[in-house]
């Protein structure tokens, strides 16, 4: 299989990464004791936390704190701000609207709530925990990664010799559900937005909503359900030897692995060949080729390329298919992927 893309896309970001850190640091100087120190992290999720920035990728950064005591982190703020535009990289997301910090508190209080889905606290802490990447602040970031993990494994106690950790499988199963619940929200968005642009006749928005559907489709197809299911795959993996025990250590380094990385360890950790992976390699192997230069160029050929439509459409729908038989294989029916669906 050839690995060029995944190494061009990895090293990318190892570069866009290092010049961020290299203009945190130069802005900050002195003032990281205080503004960073051991309470605070600056990560990013998405494609740079997946290791995969293509020419087009834009940064999705984050800020948490450790604890609650007042601080003033508007020159932080300021700083990411300033370290994206150094870079090269597109303007934040709603000029940084993410950026607000986020407490460790919050991450957790609300775990298990009704209101964890609707306050946005469960999309923030699952990819804080399955795709991010440190810019600064690494012992913060290792000690609320250590806290969210310390209240999934809270009953461990109770089941010394049995423990699965189900409360955070479902907290990966809701978030998927949520991202399959948001693409439909951002589409009707999408399509509210079209009907008000005055620079596409009305006689060319179905086509050009269409084109977005099928970009946003693959997209959830590849990258968003490898985030997702490359965790729960790999929580399968580790039942492979003792079926009713995943140990906090094992999920520890799970989370220190990218979507690939998990996905590609699967048959080290259950001990034997996984067919599916290969395939799945390849099929994303093209769908970072395909993103390489941003959102737009594509969207252009999936509105104006049958060909390339169904290709794509057929790569993704076989994407999740592939992942639905790695589930059942990775499964077997044990306690744990029988708690993923019922």
């Amino acid at each position: 299989m050839d690995g060029e893309v995944f190494e061009r896309r990895r090293q990318r970001t190892e570069d866009k990464v290092a010049a961020l850190q290299r203009s945190l640091d130069a802005q900050l100087g002195e003032r990281v004791p205080e503004l960073i120190g051991e309470h605070t992290c600056v990560y990013a999720t998405g494609s740079c936390g997946r290791g995969e920035m293509g020419k087009g990728s834009d940064l999705d950064a984050y800020i948490a704190r450790i604890d609650d005591e007042p601080r003033q982190l508007t020159p932080l703020v300021t700083a990411v701000r300033t370290a994206n535009a150094a870079a090269g990289l597109p303007a934040l997301d709603g000029d940084g609207k993410y950026l607000q910090p986020v407490r460790a508190t919050e991450l957790l209080d609300l775990l298990g709530d009704p209101q964890d889905d609707g306050r946005g606290v469960l999309t923030k802490r699952m990819l804080l925990l399955l795709e991010s990447r440190v810019l600064m602040g690494q012992p913060a970031h290792d000690t609320i990664v250590d806290k969210i993990l310390d209240a999934y494994w809270l009953n461990e106690d109770l089941h010394s010799s049995d423990y699965l950790p189900f409360v955070l499988v479902n907290d990966i199963v809701r978030y998927w559900r949520i991202v399959l619940l948001n693409h439909e929200s951002r589409l009707r968005d999408k399509r509210l937005e079209l009907e008000q642009d005055t620079t596409i006749s009305p006689a060319d928005r179905p086509a050009v909503l269409l084109a977005e559907r099928r970009y946003k489709s693959y997209k959830m197809r590849l990258a968003r359900c490898l985030t997702c299911f490359s965790a729960l795959t790999y929580l399968l993996a580790l039942t492979a030897d003792d079926p009713v025990r995943v140990t906090r250590q094992d999920v520890r380094s799970m989370v220190g692995r990218t979507p690939l990385q998990r996905l590609r360890s699967l048959s080290d950790v259950v001990g034997r060949d996984v067919p599916q992976v290969e395939e799945m390699l390849d099929l994303y192997r093209a769908y970072l080729e395909r993103t390489e230069d941003g959102k737009e160029p594509m969207v252009v050929r999936l509105r104006e390329d049958e060909v390339f439509q169904r290709t794509v459409s057929r790569q993704g729908s076989r994407f999740t298919e592939l992942m639905f038989h790695l589930v059942q294989e990775l499964g077997q029916g044990r306690p744990l992927h029988r708690h993923m669906l019922v």
